[in-house]
């Protein structure tokens, strides 16, 4: 288990409480497959069709029944009104929506979903430095050793002051080569106190900006409660 996983559970009701949880950007469902193993009732949803089924093979070499579906965080059309005890919306999902009126949507449309006393867990890319000098690149990170070794490195294309289509190149070995994958995101940069009150505003109660100097998680978290 990564400790990633682990530090999330720290801010999560327990699995005897919970009750069903929701992953509303479940990707290939890293996050909802590693709360599984640890007892939590999950269910998963992303808007990619692609991720939602790479989500449901994982979860079945795993033997685990997570039912997965394509939904969009704005508008959760297929989750339950007023039935999860937690609801996660991580990996910078609500910036990737591209503007503040995007964020709120979907944090109104998680509040619906969650029953009164269900947390949201959410977490963003640290944007606090990052506003003040606009970066047109981020540094390249490598993983791996041996044969399958990658380098991840990302280029930002700035529109105005807040949003950016983000260049994600992949270069990854294969035999005696390497091949290169290029993939784009929109996003719009917002502070982390900016969305706090935006998640206040939509209706969560005490609402926390956790850094990762707190909590050991790669990304700042912010929590807040339905009541």
């Amino acid at each position: 288990m990564r400790p990633d996983d682990e530090i999330l559970r720290l801010f999560l009701p327990d699995p005897s409480l919970c009750g069903t949880m929701l992953d509303c950007a479940a990707g290939i469902g890293t996050q909802a497959i590693a709360l599984a193993t640890m007892g939590y009732s999950v269910e998963g949803s992303d808007s990619s069709e692609a991720l939602i089924s790479h989500a449901q093979a994982s979860a079945g070499r795993r033997g685990l029944s997570i039912p997965f579906r394509v939904d969009d965080v704005r508008r959760l059309e297929a989750a339950q009104q007023n039935h999860y005890g937690a609801a996660l919306a991580l990996d910078n999902v609500l910036p990737h929506l591209g503007s503040k009126q995007d964020m709120r949507t979907a944090a109104s449309a998680i509040l619906g979903r969650l029953r009164p006393g269900g947390v949201l867990l959410t977490g963003i890319r640290d944007y606090d430095p990052i506003l003040t000098s606009r970066p047109k690149a981020m540094p390249p990170n490598f993983s791996g050793n041996g044969s399958g070794r990658r380098i991840f490195h990302e280029v930002w294309d700035w529109h105005d002051d807040r949003r950016y289509t983000c260049h994600v190149y992949v270069t990854k070995e294969v035999s005696r080569h390497w091949e290169v994958l290029h993939f784009t995101g929109d996003y719009c940069a917002i502070l982390k106190c900016e969305l706090a009150e935006l998640l206040r505003d939509a209706g969560f109660a005490d609402v926390q900006v956790l850094s990762p100097e707190q909590t050991g998680f790669h990304q700042p978290l912010i929590r807040g409660k339905k009541t």
